[in-house]
């Protein structure tokens, strides 16, 4: 018997085992926020447009390293379309005594499997 507390907390497997102990993709953007944003910001209909049927996401946070991973699917084939790893940085520029807050890219993969 559900209970209206159940519904108004509930919780799923992912929430009781999440491998990275609920950490976002740079410790700010979730899985549903990630994936609006390229909505909106094209990047999922720039990947349809190339002929794949559906994309999924999943974002990976280990140490300092955060990996963002992008499959699509054809047919019955997923293929990994987008692979970013990156961590957050801290460039220190002498002469200026600055300090700039960065991304720092360690890998970037996009790739169209099949296309000429």
């Amino acid at each position: 018997m559900r209970s209206s507390m159940d519904e108004a907390f509930p919780l799923t497997e992912l929430d009781l085992l999440d491998r990275d102990a609920g950490r976002r993709f740079l410790d700010f953007y979730g899985d549903e926020g990630l994936a609006l944003a390229f909505e909106r910001y094209g990047v999922t209909g720039a990947i349809l447009a190339k002929g794949w049927e559906e994309t999924r996401l999943e974002t990976q946070a280990v140490d300092d390293r955060h990996t963002l991973l992008i499959d699509a699917r054809h047919g019955d084939a997923w293929e990994r379309v987008v692979e970013l790893v990156v961590r957050r940085d801290r460039l220190v520029v002498e002469g200026l005594d600055a300090v700039f807050d960065v991304l720092t890219a360690d890998w970037v993969l996009l790739q169209s499997p099949g296309a000429r």
